[in-house]
Protein backbone atom coordinates (compact mmCIF):
# COMPACT_ATOMS: atom_id res chain seq x y z
CA UNK A 1 0.00 0.00 0.00
CA UNK A 2 0.97 3.49 -1.32
CA UNK A 3 1.91 5.61 2.09
CA UNK A 4 -0.46 8.89 2.77
CA UNK A 5 0.80 11.54 -0.04
CA UNK A 6 0.74 15.08 0.90
CA UNK A 7 -1.28 17.32 -1.28
CA UNK A 8 -0.73 21.21 -1.12
CA UNK A 9 -3.88 22.77 -1.34
CA UNK A 10 -3.36 26.04 -2.84
CA UNK A 11 -0.81 26.92 0.08
CA UNK A 12 -2.40 24.44 2.38
CA UNK A 13 -0.40 21.22 2.72
CA UNK A 14 -3.65 18.57 3.51
CA UNK A 15 -3.23 15.01 3.52
CA UNK A 16 -5.30 12.96 0.99
CA UNK A 17 -7.64 11.71 3.37
CA UNK A 18 -9.40 13.88 2.59
CA UNK A 19 -10.21 18.07 3.18
CA UNK A 20 -13.30 17.21 5.11
CA UNK A 21 -13.95 15.47 7.78
CA UNK A 22 -11.05 16.15 10.61
CA UNK A 23 -8.78 15.80 7.88
CA UNK A 24 -4.92 17.04 8.86
CA UNK A 25 -3.66 19.89 6.75
CA UNK A 26 -0.99 22.96 7.68
CA UNK A 27 -1.58 25.87 6.30
CA UNK A 28 1.27 27.87 4.95
CA UNK A 29 1.86 31.49 5.04
CA UNK A 30 1.49 33.69 2.12
CA UNK A 31 3.87 35.48 0.34
CA UNK A 32 3.61 39.24 1.43
CA UNK A 33 6.31 40.07 -1.17
CA UNK A 34 6.48 39.09 -4.73
CA UNK A 35 10.04 41.07 -6.76
CA UNK A 36 11.68 40.38 -10.19
CA UNK A 37 15.15 39.91 -9.24
CA UNK A 38 17.24 41.78 -12.39
CA UNK A 39 18.24 37.82 -13.42
CA UNK A 40 14.45 37.43 -14.64
CA UNK A 41 14.51 35.44 -11.42
CA UNK A 42 10.99 35.53 -9.29
CA UNK A 43 11.82 35.59 -5.28
CA UNK A 44 9.31 33.52 -4.06
CA UNK A 45 9.95 34.59 -0.26
CA UNK A 46 10.33 38.77 0.76
CA UNK A 47 13.81 38.21 1.18
CA UNK A 48 15.08 40.42 -1.60
CA UNK A 49 18.38 41.84 -1.91
CA UNK A 50 18.32 45.22 -3.75
CA UNK A 51 21.48 46.51 -5.44
CA UNK A 52 22.42 49.31 -8.01
CA UNK A 53 21.93 46.87 -10.51
CA UNK A 54 18.24 45.28 -9.13
CA UNK A 55 16.96 42.92 -7.09
CA UNK A 56 18.25 39.79 -6.46
CA UNK A 57 16.72 36.38 -4.59
CA UNK A 58 17.93 35.66 -0.95
CA UNK A 59 17.14 32.93 1.46
CA UNK A 60 17.82 32.07 5.12
CA UNK A 61 20.85 30.39 4.34
CA UNK A 62 23.22 32.86 2.67
CA UNK A 63 25.29 29.63 0.69
CA UNK A 64 21.91 29.57 -1.40
CA UNK A 65 22.17 30.76 -4.48
CA UNK A 66 19.39 32.23 -7.51
CA UNK A 67 19.88 31.40 -11.00
CA UNK A 68 17.98 31.18 -14.06
CA UNK A 69 14.17 30.30 -13.69
CA UNK A 70 14.64 29.64 -9.44
CA UNK A 71 13.92 30.82 -6.74
CA UNK A 72 14.61 30.51 -2.48
CA UNK A 73 11.34 28.75 -1.24
CA UNK A 74 10.67 26.81 2.01
CA UNK A 75 7.57 24.48 3.28
CA UNK A 76 7.62 22.98 7.13
CA UNK A 77 6.51 19.47 7.56
CA UNK A 78 4.73 20.00 11.56
CA UNK A 79 0.99 20.04 10.34
CA UNK A 80 -2.33 21.25 12.56
CA UNK A 81 -5.20 19.53 13.19
CA UNK A 82 -7.09 22.35 11.76
CA UNK A 83 -6.63 23.84 8.06
CA UNK A 84 -7.59 27.26 9.43
CA UNK A 85 -4.44 27.28 11.75
CA UNK A 86 -1.51 29.42 9.92
CA UNK A 87 2.52 28.39 10.81
CA UNK A 88 4.48 31.30 12.26
CA UNK A 89 7.79 31.41 12.54
CA UNK A 90 9.94 30.41 15.82
CA UNK A 91 10.05 33.33 18.38
CA UNK A 92 13.39 34.59 18.29
CA UNK A 93 15.58 33.87 21.90
CA UNK A 94 15.40 36.22 24.46
CA UNK A 95 18.14 35.22 26.70
CA UNK A 96 21.59 36.87 25.66
CA UNK A 97 24.19 34.78 24.41
CA UNK A 98 27.08 33.96 27.17
CA UNK A 99 30.04 35.92 26.41
CA UNK A 100 32.96 33.36 25.64
CA UNK A 101 36.40 33.28 28.03
CA UNK A 102 39.26 34.95 25.67
CA UNK A 103 41.61 31.92 24.32
CA UNK A 104 44.98 31.99 22.82
CA UNK A 105 43.92 28.55 20.54
CA UNK A 106 42.74 28.87 17.63
CA UNK A 107 39.49 27.89 16.99
CA UNK A 108 38.92 24.69 14.58
CA UNK A 109 36.39 25.83 11.28
CA UNK A 110 32.52 25.06 12.25
CA UNK A 111 31.34 22.10 10.67
CA UNK A 112 28.32 23.05 8.75
CA UNK A 113 25.21 20.80 9.65
CA UNK A 114 24.00 18.94 6.27
CA UNK A 115 20.06 17.55 5.81
CA UNK A 116 20.43 13.76 5.95
CA UNK A 117 18.05 13.58 2.84
CA UNK A 118 20.43 16.37 0.85
CA UNK A 119 23.39 14.96 -0.96
CA UNK A 120 26.56 16.70 0.42
CA UNK A 121 28.74 18.71 -2.04
CA UNK A 122 32.30 17.56 -2.93
CA UNK A 123 34.60 20.10 -1.19
CA UNK A 124 36.89 20.00 -4.42
CA UNK A 125 34.49 19.41 -7.61
CA UNK A 126 31.64 21.23 -6.35
CA UNK A 127 28.91 17.79 -7.44
CA UNK A 128 26.47 16.59 -4.95
CA UNK A 129 27.56 13.36 -3.51
CA UNK A 130 25.67 10.22 -4.48
CA UNK A 131 21.75 10.39 -3.37
CA UNK A 132 20.32 8.99 -0.22
CA UNK A 133 20.02 4.73 -0.06
CA UNK A 134 16.98 3.63 -1.78
CA UNK A 135 13.82 3.85 0.42
CA UNK A 136 14.88 6.91 1.71
CA UNK A 137 13.73 8.88 -0.49
CA UNK A 138 10.74 8.66 0.47
CA UNK A 139 7.82 11.06 2.44
CA UNK A 140 4.36 9.84 3.71
CA UNK A 141 2.11 11.21 6.49
CA UNK A 142 3.22 10.11 10.06
CA UNK A 143 0.57 11.37 12.49
CA UNK A 144 0.41 15.34 12.21
CA UNK A 145 4.08 15.03 10.95
CA UNK A 146 5.51 14.69 7.46
CA UNK A 147 8.30 11.97 7.33
CA UNK A 148 10.86 10.55 5.37
CA UNK A 149 11.44 6.75 4.03
CA UNK A 150 13.45 6.25 6.95
CA UNK A 151 10.97 7.41 9.51
CA UNK A 152 12.34 10.44 10.52
CA UNK A 153 10.00 14.14 10.78
CA UNK A 154 11.53 16.09 7.62
CA UNK A 155 11.36 19.79 6.47
CA UNK A 156 11.40 20.39 3.10
CA UNK A 157 13.79 23.37 1.49
CA UNK A 158 13.78 24.35 -1.78
CA UNK A 159 13.69 26.01 -5.15
CA UNK A 160 11.00 26.70 -7.31
CA UNK A 161 11.99 25.50 -11.17
CA UNK A 162 10.31 28.38 -13.34
CA UNK A 163 9.94 27.43 -16.75
CA UNK A 164 7.46 24.38 -17.88
CA UNK A 165 4.39 26.42 -16.58
CA UNK A 166 5.13 28.99 -19.78
CA UNK A 167 7.83 27.87 -22.07
CA UNK A 168 5.11 25.68 -23.46
CA UNK A 169 2.65 28.48 -24.21
CA UNK A 170 5.32 30.34 -26.01
CA UNK A 171 6.32 28.55 -28.70
CA UNK A 172 9.86 28.31 -26.50
CA UNK A 173 10.11 24.77 -25.51
CA UNK A 174 9.64 23.66 -22.35
CA UNK A 175 12.28 24.43 -19.85
CA UNK A 176 13.50 27.43 -19.27
CA UNK A 177 17.43 27.41 -19.02
CA UNK A 178 18.91 24.26 -18.71
CA UNK A 179 17.44 20.82 -17.12
CA UNK A 180 20.07 17.99 -17.48
CA UNK A 181 22.04 16.87 -14.39
CA UNK A 182 25.02 19.37 -14.60
CA UNK A 183 22.93 21.60 -13.22
CA UNK A 184 20.44 19.47 -10.99
CA UNK A 185 23.73 18.82 -9.51
CA UNK A 186 24.48 22.35 -9.03
CA UNK A 187 20.97 22.49 -7.26
CA UNK A 188 21.71 19.79 -4.73
CA UNK A 189 25.00 20.79 -4.11
CA UNK A 190 23.66 24.18 -2.33
CA UNK A 191 23.12 24.29 1.18
CA UNK A 192 19.88 22.77 2.42
CA UNK A 193 18.56 22.24 -0.36
CA UNK A 194 16.09 18.80 -0.61
CA UNK A 195 13.22 19.99 -3.19
CA UNK A 196 12.95 21.52 -6.15
CA UNK A 197 8.94 22.55 -6.79
CA UNK A 198 8.05 22.00 -10.84
CA UNK A 199 5.11 24.47 -11.92
CA UNK A 200 2.74 23.34 -14.63
CA UNK A 201 0.66 24.45 -17.88
CA UNK A 202 -2.72 22.90 -17.76
CA UNK A 203 -3.37 23.42 -21.57
CA UNK A 204 0.54 21.48 -22.60
CA UNK A 205 0.01 18.86 -20.54
CA UNK A 206 -3.87 18.05 -21.29
CA UNK A 207 -2.69 19.34 -25.20
CA UNK A 208 -5.92 21.53 -25.06
CA UNK A 209 -6.45 25.28 -26.23
CA UNK A 210 -3.54 25.38 -28.91
CA UNK A 211 -1.01 24.23 -26.45
CA UNK A 212 1.67 23.13 -26.35
CA UNK A 213 2.75 25.23 -29.66
CA UNK A 214 6.28 25.63 -31.28
CA UNK A 215 6.40 22.08 -32.23
CA UNK A 216 6.17 20.21 -28.94
CA UNK A 217 3.12 18.04 -28.14
CA UNK A 218 1.38 17.22 -24.63
CA UNK A 219 2.75 13.81 -24.91
CA UNK A 220 6.31 15.45 -25.46
CA UNK A 221 5.79 17.62 -23.03
CA UNK A 222 4.55 14.89 -20.20
CA UNK A 223 7.18 12.50 -20.87
CA UNK A 224 10.19 15.52 -20.51
CA UNK A 225 8.15 16.79 -16.74
CA UNK A 226 8.41 13.08 -15.93
CA UNK A 227 12.27 12.93 -17.04
CA UNK A 228 12.97 15.67 -14.82
CA UNK A 229 11.49 14.59 -11.79
CA UNK A 230 13.25 10.85 -12.46
CA UNK A 231 16.59 13.45 -12.73
CA UNK A 232 15.47 15.13 -9.34
CA UNK A 233 15.15 11.91 -7.33
CA UNK A 234 18.71 10.60 -8.88
CA UNK A 235 20.22 13.76 -7.55
CA UNK A 236 18.34 13.07 -3.54
CA UNK A 237 15.87 15.68 -4.33
CA UNK A 238 12.23 15.66 -3.87
CA UNK A 239 10.06 16.86 -5.97
CA UNK A 240 7.26 19.19 -5.80
CA UNK A 241 4.65 19.01 -9.33
CA UNK A 242 2.17 22.04 -9.19
CA UNK A 243 -0.96 23.58 -11.28
CA UNK A 244 0.42 27.38 -12.15
CA UNK A 245 -0.98 28.77 -15.22
CA UNK A 246 -4.74 27.37 -16.11
CA UNK A 247 -7.61 29.26 -17.88
CA UNK A 248 -11.61 28.02 -18.12
CA UNK A 249 -12.99 26.89 -21.28
CA UNK A 250 -11.39 27.76 -24.67
CA UNK A 251 -9.26 30.36 -23.22
CA UNK A 252 -5.49 29.34 -23.64
CA UNK A 253 -3.31 29.32 -20.04
CA UNK A 254 -1.41 32.66 -20.15
CA UNK A 255 -1.06 33.38 -16.83
CA UNK A 256 -2.17 32.97 -13.13
CA UNK A 257 -5.70 32.62 -12.59
CA UNK A 258 -7.05 33.25 -8.80
CA UNK A 259 -8.11 29.37 -8.88
CA UNK A 260 -8.52 26.46 -10.44
CA UNK A 261 -11.53 25.86 -13.40
CA UNK A 262 -14.14 23.46 -13.02
CA UNK A 263 -13.51 23.05 -16.77
CA UNK A 264 -9.86 21.38 -16.92
CA UNK A 265 -8.20 21.04 -13.72
CA UNK A 266 -9.94 17.79 -12.12
CA UNK A 267 -8.75 16.09 -15.39
CA UNK A 268 -5.52 17.28 -15.66
CA UNK A 269 -4.99 16.17 -11.57
CA UNK A 270 -6.28 12.88 -12.66
CA UNK A 271 -4.04 12.31 -15.07
CA UNK A 272 -0.81 13.83 -12.97
CA UNK A 273 -2.13 12.25 -10.21
CA UNK A 274 -2.24 8.64 -12.01
CA UNK A 275 1.22 9.38 -13.84
CA UNK A 276 2.90 10.00 -10.12
CA UNK A 277 0.77 8.28 -7.78
CA UNK A 278 3.69 5.51 -7.24
CA UNK A 279 6.52 7.87 -6.88
CA UNK A 280 6.50 8.30 -3.10
CA UNK A 281 9.47 11.34 -3.46
CA UNK A 282 6.83 13.61 -5.12
CA UNK A 283 4.38 15.53 -3.79
CA UNK A 284 1.05 17.04 -5.26
CA UNK A 285 0.54 20.95 -4.99
CA UNK A 286 -2.66 21.93 -6.46
CA UNK A 287 -2.38 25.51 -7.11
CA UNK A 288 -0.31 28.26 -6.60
CA UNK A 289 -1.88 30.77 -4.49
CA UNK A 290 -5.77 30.74 -4.68
CA UNK A 291 -6.69 34.31 -3.64
CA UNK A 292 -10.12 37.40 -3.95
CA UNK A 293 -12.15 34.19 -2.66
CA UNK A 294 -13.78 33.00 0.43
CA UNK A 295 -13.14 29.76 2.30
CA UNK A 296 -16.39 28.00 0.68
CA UNK A 297 -15.57 28.85 -2.93
CA UNK A 298 -11.91 27.87 -1.89
CA UNK A 299 -13.15 24.52 -0.88
CA UNK A 300 -16.31 24.05 -2.40
CA UNK A 301 -16.02 26.37 -5.67
CA UNK A 302 -17.64 29.15 -7.17
CA UNK A 303 -18.69 31.46 -9.43
CA UNK A 304 -16.04 34.13 -10.63
CA UNK A 305 -15.49 36.87 -13.20
CA UNK A 306 -12.04 37.66 -14.40
CA UNK A 307 -10.95 38.43 -17.97
CA UNK A 308 -12.02 35.13 -19.16
CA UNK A 309 -15.42 36.31 -18.18
CA UNK A 310 -17.64 34.74 -15.84
CA UNK A 311 -16.82 30.56 -15.04
CA UNK A 312 -16.84 28.31 -12.47
CA UNK A 313 -13.72 27.74 -10.28
CA UNK A 314 -13.13 24.00 -9.17
CA UNK A 315 -12.87 23.68 -5.41
CA UNK A 316 -10.21 22.12 -3.50
CA UNK A 317 -12.18 19.44 -2.13
CA UNK A 318 -12.82 18.14 -5.92
CA UNK A 319 -9.78 18.47 -6.95
CA UNK A 320 -8.57 16.32 -3.90
CA UNK A 321 -11.10 13.69 -4.50
CA UNK A 322 -9.76 13.60 -8.23
CA UNK A 323 -6.45 12.89 -6.98
CA UNK A 324 -7.48 9.92 -4.17
CA UNK A 325 -9.82 8.49 -7.14
CA UNK A 326 -6.58 7.30 -8.86
CA UNK A 327 -6.07 5.85 -5.87
CA UNK A 328 -2.81 7.56 -5.22
CA UNK A 329 -2.75 7.75 -1.58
Amino acid sequence: MIPRRWVIAGCVLAAIAGITGGAVALTAPHHPHRSIARNGTTCASSAVTVTAGGADCTSPSPAVPSGPGTSATSSTATATSSPSHAVTPAPKPTTPMPKLKPSTSQPKPATPKVNPTTPAPNPTTGVSAPPPPPGTLALHVAGNRLVNGAGSAIQLHGVNRSGPEYQCVHGLGIFDGPSDDSSLAAIASWHGVNTVRVPLNEDCWLGINGSPNGGVSAAQYQAAIQSYVARLHAHGLYAIVELHWSAPGTFQATRQEVMPDVDHSPTFWSEVASTFKGDPATIFDLFNEPNSINWTCWRDGCDVTSGDGTWRVAGMQSLVTAVRTTGAT
